[in-house]
């Protein structure tokens, strides 16, 4: 579905990237980013915060008003379903900030865990545009504890109102690429374990009560060995999430993320670690990887 709003904010932009940033990982380092394939789940209620505390994988509790963490959600076994950003607008009301194509199916899969909860669920209905804050995060309405945070705007005037540098909504996956930050999407819907896209070092709570996939999680942390990681790859191969990493013409990897730019492609993704030293491969072209 267009947004019309984020369409307006890249009509506005004063920065975009190019094909020699993307070659050489310069990516931007500060500004507002629109966030195109980002919507929102909203929860309210007096048990919200109860109710999600026991199904994502961070300290919702630990959460105050304007502050926001990441967080993911698995199933039973494990593997995400998806990989958030919750913001906390009081302690009865958070939204959960994911890409638009898995929202609808994450609301259907929560819903069951609401039936009896004084608390609801929806997706959001009306134009907004969800930025992401980079730098100075003093204009962010909702702050992660690193160097960034979030901005949700349901009008173009709020955006103006902002004194911070304006970039096309493909400086946004970019970014994201850059610091690794990996997208769940239907393509990749519950095949990924949360350890081998580094949410454990920056989305998982291993001190809260339970919650989904939390054994399998917890194993893995104390007990297992990782097997996969996040590595940025560069190929002329145009690359989507979900496309597979070859290696020998034997499956290695997967794309969680990309960026295309004339015969550029920068991609984020979960690649065997023992296939690192080896040849790759995406859609029958080379990959070679940055980082």
């Amino acid at each position: 579905m267009t947004n019309n709003l984020v369409d307006k904010l890249n009509h506005k932009a004063q920065h975009r990237i190019n094909a020699l940033s993307v070659n050489t990982l310069q990516s931007p380092q500060h500004g507002i980013f629109p966030l195109a394939q980002m919507g929102v789940l909203r929860i309210e209620g007096e048990d919200a915060a109860k109710t999600i505390q026991g199904l994502f994988t961070n300290d919702i509790l630990a959460l105050q008003s304007g502050q926001a963490q990441c967080t993911g959600l698995c199933n039973i076994k494990g593997r995400l379903k998806g990989v958030f950003w919750a913001l906390c607008l009081n302690p009865h009301h958070y939204h959960l900030i994911g890409p638009s194509d898995i929202l609808a199916n994450v609301q259907q899969f929560l819903g069951k865990y609401f039936l009896f909860a004084k608390a609801t669920l929806a997706l959001n209905q009306t134009p907004i545009a969800i930025c992401l804050h980079l730098g100075d995060t003093s204009q962010a309405s909702f702050r992660l504890s690193d160097n960034s945070g979030f901005s949700v705007h349901t009008s173009l005037a709020s955006i103006e109102q902002l004194q911070e540098p304006l970039w096309h909504s493909d400086c946004s996956e970019f970014a994201l690429i850059e610091r690794k930050w990996a997208t769940i999407t239907t393509a990749t819907q519950n095949q990924i374990l949360s350890h081998h896209i580094g949410l454990h070092e920056r989305g998982i709570s291993f001190t809260k009560g339970c919650y989904l996939g939390q054994e399998i999680i917890a194993r893995m942390q104390y007990k297992g060995k990782i097997k996969k990681q996040l590595n940025i790859i560069h190929t002329s191969a145009p690359t989507k999430p979900g496309d597979q990493v070859d290696c020998d013409n034997k499956p290695v990897g997967i794309v969680t993320n990309s960026i295309t730019l004339s015969d550029t492609t920068l991609a984020l993704a979960c690649i065997d670690i023992q296939q690192l030293g080896n040849p790759l491969r995406i859609r029958e072209q080379d990959a070679k990887i940055l980082s």
